[in-house]
């Protein structure tokens, strides 16, 4: 703990305004958020909550923010899921099912992030136009966080997901007991969509577009419940 206040501020650093911030901070908030003033020994490590917070605190714009935690909900969620595939190779019972609700469980901050645009900006008031807008924007970041997490995890854990998958899905089909000439028609269409896959835009594009419906109807559905004039 410092013995005595600085002189002055220099450039509104804070913790320069040791007066100021005495009067209007409790002391445990003040060495939260600026733990040099209260532990200036301390190491890296017990600085690093307090900048994360500050951090985002000083994100004012909730749009941004809701959009990174969606986007963070669903790049673990696909970590999580590229680790479980990468350890049991073949294995795609139910993948869709759980895919998309993972990518469900993330858009949950779509509806989260309109309630909040509405409570500190709307001033509790939130017409349909604009909270569509906000939820928009949140589930455009998200999927654009999700397509980026996607090519990591397709480019380490799961480098052979597309011979995979078709091996899966004709496989599945003889268990039904297709005929040969459907089995052969199919086979042929997946390899050639396996070839179109290879495109990093196209790719980018047809992952892009799997959270982008769930978010639009997460993000209608929260402009609608949420509106009030």
């Amino acid at each position: 703990m410092p013995n005595g206040a600085p002189k002055r501020c220099k450039r509104r650093v804070l913790w320069a305004c040791w007066p100021d911030l005495t009067r209007k901070y409790d002391l445990w908030v003040l060495c939260w958020n600026h733990p040099k003033v209260c532990f200036p020994e301390a190491p890296a490590a017990v600085l690093l909550p307090p900048l994360f917070t500050k951090i985002m605190d000083n994100m004012k714009n909730i749009i941004l923010r809701y959009g990174l935690l969606s986007g963070a909900v669903g790049a673990t969620l696909m970590l999580m899921t590229g680790l479980y595939y990468h350890n049991n190779p073949g294995r795609f019972e139910n993948g869709e099912l759980f895919g998309y609700a993972g990518i469900l469980l993330s858009m949950i901050f779509v509806f989260l992030g309109v309630k909040a645009y509405r409570e500190r900006e709307g001033e509790g008031r939130l017409t349909f136009g604009r909270g569509f807008l906000v939820g928009l924007i949140i589930t455009l970041i998200s999927s654009a966080i999700y397509v980026f997490a996607w090519q990591i995890v397709s480019h380490t854990l799961m480098t052979d997901f597309m011979d995979q998958y078709v091996q899966y899905s004709i496989e599945q089909m003889k268990i039904a007991g297709k005929s040969a000439e459907e089995i052969t028609r199919k086979t042929a269409e997946m390899e050639q969509f396996k070839e179109m896959y290879k495109n990093p835009l196209i790719s980018t594009a047809i992952t892009f577009l799997e959270p982008l419906p769930v978010g639009l109807l997460v993000t209608l559905l929260s402009a609608i419940i949420l509106r009030k004039n």
